[in-house]
């Protein structure tokens, strides 16, 4: 039996764990590496990373950046920096996992959410009350 279990971790707690799916979560999401500054994610003091473990191995991570938006006064921002659950692990489990990380966004005042999704996933974010607001087209030149 799997017990599946979602928390916020530190940086220190999860890093090692992450590093191992990055080339994966790369493979299947980015048109370059992932390849992460890990000294900017280890001094950050606004960055908050929610994992889902199945049996205490880690099966997927979420990491936000939340701040006042510079365009938005007042307007407490939680933006999506890397999102990945393992494709074993995708299904009920992952909407759940998602369900906790709204709840926790909540905690931290966050008043917008973004998701960055190279994949559309309609009915997951339309379930989840998430709405389509833009696209991003990426040029990359070397």
């Amino acid at each position: 039996m799997i017990y599946y279990s979602f928390q916020n971790e530190p940086f220190e707690a999860c890093i090692e764990d992450i590093e191992r799916y990055l080339a994966a979560h790369g493979d299947e999401v980015e048109d370059v590496e992932v390849a992460p500054k890990l000294d900017a994610y280890a001094d950050a003091e606004n960055l908050f990373i929610y994992t889902m473990r199945a049996n205490d191995d880690l099966v997927g991570y979420a990491a936000f950046w939340v701040f006042e938006h510079p365009h938005h006064e007042g307007r407490v921002w939680a933006m999506n920096d890397l999102v990945y659950v393992h494709p074993g692990h995708r299904g009920e489990m992952a909407l759940k996992y998602f369900e906790f990380i709204d709840k926790q966004l909540d905690v931290c005042d966050a008043i917008t959410y973004t998701f960055k999704v190279k994949h559309d996933h309609p009915e997951l974010m339309e379930h989840l009350g998430y709405k389509h607001t833009e696209k991003v087209y990426t040029k990359v030149t070397k």
